[in-house]
């Protein structure tokens, strides 16, 4: 069960290398890949350059890292289908945003996971109680502040959702 969501992740998450065949696997990725030996050429070569090097990573990850990954696993397992399509959609709406902005978005998360649970769910929890227009005004004074935090104007803190639309986007997860 583990190996098809783990290939599935490292499709997603790998950088593409080369892998025309099979047999040009080394035996860890093979080992990691198993499952997938009779469809192998049957994969798109991106898919298998990528199959390849999630299979290379996988194989070097220290245990307490595979235990890690099994369990997020585990956890976008359990999610519902529609949890699943709407983190996908945050996540494509990551990728587009220019690498500066995605940079201000993984600080402000790194920020927001530095307080206190309680904090943090306090922070969750102000936001969700505001309307529409509450929120928005919210993410705009606090895009400000990030700015001038940027140049450095001082500490980001995050309305309440460390930059994820408000609700943290792990609730059901970490």
């Amino acid at each position: 069960m583990i190996r098809p969501l783990l290939a599935t992740i490292i499709l997603a998450l790998a950088p593409i290398a080369q892998a025309e065949n099979w047999n040009q696997l080394s035996p860890e990725q093979q080992a990691v890949l198993a499952p997938y030996q009779a469809q192998w050429n049957q994969f798109a070569p991106e898919q298998r350059a990528t199959l390849a090097e999630g299979a290379s990573r996988w194989a070097k990850m220290g245990r307490d890292n595979r235990a890690r990954m099994r369990q997020k696993f585990d956890q976008w397992n359990a999610l519902p289908a529609d949890r699943k399509r709407q983190l996908m959609t945050r996540f494509d709406q990551f990728r587009q945003l220019d690498p500066a902005d995605q940079r201000r978005l993984r600080q402000t998360q790194r920020d927001f996971m530095k307080r206190s649970p309680e904090e943090r769910r306090e922070l969750r929890k102000r936001f969700e109680s505001m309307d529409k227009n509450q929120r928005r005004r919210a993410i705009e004074d606090f895009q400000r502040r990030g700015r001038e935090g940027a140049r450095g104007g001082g500490r980001r803190p995050p309305p309440g959702g460390g930059g994820r639309g408000g609700g943290g986007g792990q609730r059901g997860g970490r």
